[in-house]
């Protein structure tokens, strides 16, 4: 059996390193969104800039009509992820962030390798 034959949750190190990287984001992206109801250009809050990178990250747009009127994004849940898939949300989110020239704060800085270290190893064969 290898690392891959098992679907281990998500870490609570790699949810709260997640966090201050979607802050980061939204204090530093403008993006084109609604706001009651009229299309603004502006600042997002941490979680709807979860749901346009996840999105992204899965390379898919589920949505679904609103209760009253308009369109709700769906689509993937992190809290389902693996570690493994969750390792590389976080890359998708370091690479998005350099392309976009997002400054990560200290929380964000924090290595990668922390977050793979709850990771576990492969066992030999």
């Amino acid at each position: 059996m290898s690392y891959d034959d098992f679907d281990i949750k998500r870490t609570s190190d790699q949810n709260r390193k997640m966090w201050p990287m979607l802050t980061d984001f939204s204090r530093q992206k403008l993006w084109r969104h609604t706001r009651n109801g009229n299309w603004v250009v502006d600042f997002m809050p941490p979680g709807a800039l979860k749901a346009v990178l996840t999105a992204a990250f899965e390379n898919e747009t589920s949505m679904a009509d609103g209760v009253d009127g308009g369109v709700v994004m769906t689509g993937a849940s992190t809290s389902n992820y693996g570690i493994r898939k969750f390792c590389e949300l976080i890359e998708f989110l370091y690479a998005q962030g350099s392309d976009w020239g997002i400054v990560w704060s200290e929380k964000s800085k924090q290595s990668l390798e922390d977050v793979r270290a709850a990771a576990p190893k492969r066992k030999a064969a």
